[in-house]
C-alpha cells in the first residue's frame, strides 16, 4: 500500500513536468523496502531459556535453535550489569565458570530489568 501511495506521487508529479522525481522515488522505495526487510529479520529473533532441576539451557536463533547454551543450575550465576556510558543499555548475563551468555539483548530497559527480576525467582526457586 505504501508503495503504490509513493508511486502514485511520483507518477502525479512526473505527469506535471518534474520527471526529475521518479529517480529519487525509485530510490526512496528501495530504501522502504530495504528498512521493510530489516525489521522483519530483527524481529525473529528469539531467545528460549528453559529451566529444569538441574539444568538451564539457553537457545538463541532467528525463526529456530542456532545456538545452544547449557548450565548447571545450582551454580549458574545472573549479573544485570550497568553500563559504564550514560544512557547505553545494561547487560544480562548467565555465566558459570568463565562460559558467559548474554540474554534479553533486543529488550528494552525495564523488560530486561523484569527478566531479571524473574529469573532469580525461578532460579532460587527450588
Amino acid at each position: 500500500m505504501m508503495a503504490l501511495v509513493m508511486g502514485s506521487i511520483a507518477i502525479v508529479f512526473a505527469q506535471i513536468g518534474a520527471w526529475l522525481v521518479l529517480p529519487f522515488s525509485g530510490a526512496e522505495w528501495l530504501l522502504f523496502v530495504y528498512c521493510l526487510r530489516s525489521s522483519v529479520k530483527s524481529s525473529s529473533v528469539c531467545e528460549v531459556i528453559t529451566i529444569t532441576d538441574s539444568l538451564v539451557r539457553v537457545e538463541k536463533g532467528r525463526n529456530k535453535p542456532e545456538q545452544s547454551w547449557r548450565f548447571q543450575r545450582a551454580w549458574v550465576a545472573l549479573d544485570l550489569i550497568r553500563s559504564a556510558r550514560r544512557g547505553h543499555p545494561s547487560s544480562l548475563q548467565l555465566r558459570l565458570h568463565g562460559k558467559c551468555v548474554e540474554i534479553g539483548g533486543f529488550l528494552v530497559e525495564d523488560e530486561r530489568k523484569t527478566l531479571a527480576r524473574e529469573l532469580r525467582n525461578w532460579l532460587d526457586t527450588r
